[in-house]
């Protein structure tokens, strides 16, 4: 009798280790196929054959450092129209369209730059020092230009050669306007569209931002407007997480579908918020194209945020320390 009871606990050991067994199959079954652990033999097998180890995801989500606000509206966006400056512009134009081109010639290319020349904001020594600025910043990016475009090709053949143009190439770069206001007597700002084309289903265009101190003539930067060892980052990207899906829904703008991407684009990083400019409400910040979207959604439209919610970071030297 008692060895019956043995080999009856025996067999019931038996079944809970081949079901345990079962079920951590099944585990490791799953887990590989929804991306969450891929063991060390088959990541070298994959290594081996060059593929990538399968991730769970392509972005990670980053969780803003600061709390979110509830916002329910966002601030208008004023206009650049060169109110209160006087502004005169200068152009730079090349073009090259071969009649009878050979299989080396470059590619047929436009290329169109315009750039301005300010007067009556400042003082002769400090307008004379942005406007040297501005030119040689500009003829140096136009003769950059010109040299990428007239880099001659290695194709055998015309057809190689319209293959690979695929079209004329265009780059554009155009001061639309400046910003100068009452507030901030001391800052001047410039409005800048630029648009190349290489090739391809579309070319990419994008509206950035220059700042001056008409103290000095120097670039404005993020670290002149705001304390740099304050967490000013941090509330800037806690500012534009809430911020996007309003301005989403205002404007119809369409970001990536991938969360993960779009919390990349608005983490704590000087280089997601330095394309910027200064308004009599708060600092706008113009998110750069691709940035939370692809560059075929266009760039989305600028969010000002407000100086109430930056009291605390912003440098009380700097541009804005009237507020």
């Amino acid at each position: 009798m008692k060895m019956k009871r043995n080999q009856s606990l025996s067999i019931q050991i038996k079944s809970i280790r081949i079901a345990l067994f079962v079920l951590i199959i099944i585990g490791i079954c799953l887990l590989i196929t929804q991306n969450m652990w891929v063991p060390p033999l088959v990541s070298q097998i994959l290594a081996s054959q060059n593929q990538s180890v399968p991730t769970p995801s392509t972005a990670k989500l980053i969780v803003p450092v600061l709390t979110p606000p509830v916002l329910t509206a966002l601030i208008p966006v004023p206009a650049f129209d060169d109110s209160g400056v006087k502004v005169q512009y200068s152009k730079l134009l090349d073009s090259y369209h071969p009649a009878n081109p050979k299989p080396t010639d470059a590619c047929a290319y436009d290329i169109s730059f315009v750039y301005p020349r300010i007067s009556g904001v400042g003082t002769p020594l400090i307008e004379q020092k942005i406007n040297a600025h501005l030119k040689e910043s500009n003829e140096t990016a136009f003769r950059n230009t010109q040299k990428d475009f007239k880099t001659p090709l290695t194709d055998t053949t015309l057809a190689q050669r319209t293959t690979d143009c695929n079209g004329v190439s265009d780059s554009e770069l155009t001061y639309k306007g400046a910003l100068h206001l009452q507030k901030f007597p001391n800052v001047l700002s410039f409005e800048i569209h630029s648009y190349v084309f290489t090739g391809g289903a579309r070319g990419e265009g994008e509206t950035s931002y220059e700042n001056y101190d008409l103290t000095t003539g120097n670039d404005i930067t993020l670290n002149d407007v705001f304390i740099s060892s304050s967490n000013y980052l941090d509330k800037l990207s806690s500012y534009l997480t809430a911020a996007v899906p309003l301005m989403v829904a205002q404007s119809k703008f369409v970001p990536y579908r991938d969360a993960g991407l779009v919390s990349q684009g608005l983490a704590p990083k000087i280089s997601n918020f330095d394309n910027f400019y200064l308004t009599d409400r708060g600092v706008a910040i113009q998110l750069h194209t691709n940035q939370i979207s692809s560059y075929a959604k266009g760039q989305p439209p600028a969010i000002v945020v407000p100086y109430t919610y930056l009291k605390g970071v912003l440098n009380p030297k700097g541009p804005v320390a009237s507020i």
